[in-house]
């Protein structure tokens, strides 16, 4: 087994690189630089094997092959926090752009929030416009793990969502409501009613997130306004691939359906 590569050493020659082609430990070239993306190809929203096809290469072309996929800057944003270091001197390659400026110039600073710090305290203690919010949240990064909201870990565990934790909350409560409910009511009503009730939350749901949720543009002006729309929804843009919150905490969603009920009975 070939040793492992001083990483504090930053600059390496593209035969090293090339080791590095495998899932347990993928390396790619971009621009003369050298990116290690061990974490995040399992993250990749063109799916794994596609990165791996190009594991211990220069992918400097290939980002910009749009017969393949032409990548945005976000794309080089997230790539950005994979760097590792150089191509030694005498291995480096001129590839420009054919818009003159390379890709990764364009990435601006980062001025949003700071990923290595708990989320929800950098949000209310903010003082973005709403056009600067907008803006920076629509800009999506990546973490090799879930992100940070809370100091407090109590706090912290109501905003970690796994997807297997959705079904058991809510079937037992399902279940329980529907043997409740064959008590009073005969068991062809019931069955229209739990329909009708699929139906209709589908529905209040999806409007929800397409005319409440993505009422960007035009949320109020304020850090309040800012923080709510974060923690509801714009979080999913900021950190689409975070594992653990890609579906509503049922403590939130617990919280919303008593009071649609209330409004409604």
């Amino acid at each position: 087994m070939e040793p492992a590569i001083d990483t504090k050493l930053r600059e390496y020659s593209r035969a090293e690189v090339a080791k590095h082609d495998s899932a347990e430990s993928l390396w790619v070239i971009r621009g003369n630089q050298v990116f290690d993306l061990t974490t995040f190809h399992t993250d990749h929203p063109g799916g794994s094997d596609v990165l791996m096809q190009f594991a211990g290469q220069d992918v400097t072309e290939v980002m910009r092959d749009s017969s393949i996929h032409t990548h945005a800057i976000q794309a080089y944003r997230v790539l950005k926090d994979f760097y590792v270091g150089e191509i030694t001197s005498d291995e480096r390659q001129d590839q420009p752009p054919a818009s003159g400026r390379d890709e990764m110039e364009q990435v601006e600073e980062e001025k949003f929030l700071d990923l290595n710090r708990p989320l929800f305290m950098q949000m209310w203690n903010s003082k973005f416009t709403r056009e600067f919010y907008i803006r920076e949240v629509h800009k999506a990064h990546h973490l090799p793990r879930p992100a940070v909201f809370f100091a407090n870990s109590f706090c912290e565990t109501f905003t970690r969502t796994p997807w297997w934790v959705i079904p058991v909350y809510w079937v037992p409560i399902m279940v329980t409501l529907l043997v409740l409910g064959v008590k009073y009511e005969p068991l062809n009503v019931m069955f229209v009613g739990f329909v009708f009730g699929l139906v209709s939350w589908t529905l209040l749901e999806y409007s929800m997130h397409r005319f409440v949720f993505h009422y960007d543009e035009n949320i109020p002006e304020g850090t309040i306004a800012q923080v709510a729309h974060f923690l509801l929804h714009g979080v999913h843009h900021f950190l689409p691939m975070d594992p653990l919150r890609l579906v509503m905490p049922p403590a939130l969603s617990t919280f919303l359906g008593l009071n649609i009920l209330g409004l409604l009975c």
